[in-house]
C-alpha cells in the first residue's frame, strides 16, 4: 500500500527493507524523479512499476501538471490556495 501523501513513510520502508537502498540512493532518486514531478512514493508505486511508468493510463499526446497547495488533501471538496508549478510534458510516441 502506497500513501501517495508520506514520502517521508516511503523512505523509512525503503532505507528499512530495501536490500542496497541506503541514503545516497534515496537523493539519487529525488533528483532523478524531480525534472518528472516524480516523488519517491512514484517509484514504489506498484502499479506504475507493473506498467514501468508512473503516466501510463494517459492516452493524451500533451499534458499539463499543476502542483498546487490546497487546505487539504481531497481534491474533490478542498480549495487551490496556490498553484506552485506547472509543467508541459509531451509524449515521446
Amino acid at each position: 500500500v502506497v500513501d501517495r501523501n508520506a514520502p517521508a513513510a516511503a523512505q523509512r520502508i525503503a532505507l528499512k527493507l530495501v536490500a542496497g537502498v541506503g541514503k545516497q540512493t534515496i537523493a539519487h532518486l529525488r533528483q532523478a524523479g524531480q525534472p518528472a514531478g516524480l516523488r519517491l512514493v512514484d517509484f514504489i508505486d506498484s502499479t506504475a512499476v507493473a506498467k514501468g511508468d508512473p503516466l501510463w493510463g494517459l492516452t493524451a499526446s500533451e499534458v499539463i501538471v499543476l502542483d498546487t497547495e490546497t487546505t487539504g488533501v481531497d481534491t474533490m471538496h478542498d480549495e487551490v490556495i496556490e498553484v506552485v508549478k506547472q509543467v508541459r510534458a509531451e509524449s515521446a510516441g
